[in-house]
């Protein structure tokens, strides 16, 4: 199989979604595809770059074309390259501002049409569109809206043969829409480190001690104070230490997290931008993950895939998000949601955590989604 990703950027460690794509191409290259990546709208590039990049050990071939240039001169850089590519899927990693600073990528569709008419499209949908929680503003929904139509016309303009996405919210959301949609699970983006020295590390621990662990970033309006008192009562009542660890770009609200935690007489770590050696040593130590993202959007958090990865269970901790028509939401294993009390049953009985969803399983999914449609 041979497939071109399309994404918006593709530099390291800054965007997420182009992470999440290079390490999937290098996963089809291991496996014996074919796969190359092109960034359309690269901003951390200057000029465009034609060559290879560096994922969990092995060279992909990517194209980054700069957003300083126009539209049509992205095209005619897209048609050389693509030309003799002889790839048989097109890939789109579609986030609405990915390709437009605003979430509204007009020329999209007509652009890729223009060099992919003869492939075979898939679309990966990572988001949708604005405004769709029950109590966004009245801009927020007509912005969203407006990418909605953006969403079906690209839909209608590409004909994709495979629509994916890793939300249960979004499949149903775009099945609205009358876009039929498949669920492939979103894999973590820092690999599982085997090392002996974690392994002495974790035996020194004492067991019953309880560590929290945040990776990446933190999303504002989460009750991070009623979680700390509620640990720091755990802890005067049981006497078992209960820490937390901030790792990653967690961004200005790490302070609040870190006031509300030594205010409940707790003890907290804040480690910062870490190698992904450490990032993950610090996951296979700590006994609870901590995800702000909400509940109906946990499935796209790459943190929390990270964390389940590793084994964690996943404590997910944010502001009211709800979505009107929803319908039933499964929550996914190893996913837990809080809510004052919930704390004492978590300790006492964590949850199944699934560590099917790795890098592996889920290229070996998409292949195969790709394949009954050839």
């Amino acid at each position: 199989m041979n497939v071109i990703f399309l994404c918006g950027s593709l530099e390291p460690g800054k965007d997420g979604v182009g992470d999440y794509t290079r390490r999937l191409a290098g996963e089809l290259c291991r496996r014996g595809h074919s796969a190359s990546v092109v960034a359309l709208n690269d901003k951390a590039v200057e000029s465009d770059f034609a060559g290879m990049q560096p994922v969990d050990g092995v060279e992909i071939e990517v194209l980054r074309l700069s957003a300083t240039n126009s539209w049509q001169q992205r095209l005619a850089a897209m048609k050389s390259w693509v030309k003799n590519k002889q790839a048989n899927w097109i890939s789109l990693q579609y986030v609405p501002f990915s390709f437009h600073n605003k979430g509204l990528p007009w020329k999209l569709g007509s652009v890729l049409k223009a060099f992919g008419a003869d492939k075979n499209w898939h679309i990966m949908f990572h988001e949708l569109w604005v405004g769709m929680s029950d109590n966004a503003s009245v801009k927020q929904k007509m912005w969203g809206r407006v990418q909605r139509f953006l969403i079906r016309s690209l839909v209608k303009t590409l004909q994709p043969r495979v629509v994916q996405t890793h939300v249960q919210l979004y499949q149903n959301l775009l099945k609205n829409n009358g876009v039929s949609a498949s669920l492939l699970p979103l894999f973590g983006n820092v690999p599982k480190v085997e090392d002996e020295n974690i392994q002495v590390q974790m035996k020194l621990k004492d067991p019953s001690d309880i560590s929290f662990l945040l990776f990446g970033g933190i999303h504002p309006d989460a009750p991070v104070e009623e979680l700390a008192q509620e640990a720091g009562h755990y802890q005067k009542q049981t006497g078992k230490k209960i820490s937390l660890t901030l790792i990653g770009r967690n961004g200005k609200e790490a302070g609040k997290w870190q006031s509300a935690w030594e205010n409940a007489g707790l003890q907290i770590h804040v480690l910062g931008a870490q190698e992904t050696v450490v990032i993950s040593s610090e996951m296979q130590k700590a006994t609870i993950g901590i995800a702000t993202t909400p509940l109906l959007l946990i499935e796209k958090s790459g943190s929390a895939a990270t964390m389940l990865e590793h084994g964690l269970p996943v404590l997910c901790i944010s502001k009211p998000w709800e979505v009107a028509g929803m319908g039933n939401y499964n929550i996914p294993p190893g996913i837990v949601e809080y809510h004052p009390g919930v704390l004492e049953n978590l300790f006492a009985e964590k949850p199944i955590v699934s560590t099917c969803n790795t890098l592996s399983s889920v290229s070996a999914a998409f292949v195969e989604s790709l394949k009954t449609k050839n």
